[in-house]
């Protein structure tokens, strides 16, 4: 995947950020033995941190694609109601498929500044 860098953004800088979130979202995808809404509160957090470093450095379409996901507009939306007991499987079974297409996302952000 081709980054859009925003004007005067500086390219290590770029790829310090995708690194530190693609590093972030590792540490996230195997944390511990904790509730399914904690999960998702963590997620969440980090999607609003990761787009919020990004946003000032690459295109709105390139954040979109790698953090602000339509499934982590979703998960935003509903997380409200998905803190309940019944929603534990569905929950972590979305937290799970998100971080690693994120994870997978930011590879291949990453990948082609490797072959410069």
């Amino acid at each position: 995947m081709l980054i859009t860098p925003r004007p005067g953004a500086d390219r290590r800088n770029i790829r310090e950020a995708l690194t530190n979130a693609h590093t972030a979202a590792g540490n996230l995808q195997g944390t511990g033995p904790e509730t399914a809404f904690s999960r998702l509160m963590c997620y969440l957090n980090w999607g609003t941190q990761t787009a919020g470093t990004l946003r000032p450095q690459i295109s709105d379409a390139d954040v979109d694609h790698l953090v602000l996901t339509r499934r982590y507009q979703s998960l935003l939306g509903s997380c409200g109601s998905l803190a309940g007991s019944y929603q534990e499987r569905l929950v972590n079974g979305l937290v799970n498929l998100e971080m690693a297409e994120r994870i997978q996302a930011f590879e291949e952000a990453l990948e082609p500044s490797t072959r410069r």
